[in-house]
């Protein structure tokens, strides 16, 4: 099965490749990240999610923080950077994502579908 991947490279494409596109690619995620900037213009509202997502777990005291709590904390802090306070609570988008991942990395067994679908429907 490894063999298959490697056997579709082949090293005199790269010729042919796009390099343009990947200039611009690459200056367009340079503006997203704002890496001219010593503090992206988001920064302080990220810093505010996280804030209170550790206050929150950390409620009881550091001691009592484990792993479960944390990776639910973490999680949450993720889905409201990244798709917006609605989404902060739902841990079935999380689920999904994983799934999705997880099956991204297999590039030649069939996609999960369904998965997919009901990702999109969101």
């Amino acid at each position: 099965m490894a063999g298959a991947g490697a056997g579709a490279f082949r090293a005199e494409r790269l010729a042919n490749y796009p390099w343009e596109q990947t200039r611009s690619a690459r200056d367009f995620n340079e503006r997203i990240l704002e890496t001219g900037r010593r503090q992206h213009s988001l920064a302080e509202n990220w810093n505010a999610v996280v804030t209170r997502e550790a206050e929150a777990t950390f409620s009881g005291g550091p001691d009592d923080l484990n792993w479960d709590m944390f990776q639910k904390a973490w999680n949450r802090s993720v889905r409201e950077i990244v798709l917006g306070p609605i989404a902060r609570d739902d841990q079935q988008m999380t689920t999904m994502l994983a799934g999705l991942r997880a099956r991204a990395n297999w590039v030649v067994l069939p996609v999960g579908r369904r998965l997919r679908a009901r990702y999109h429907a969101c």
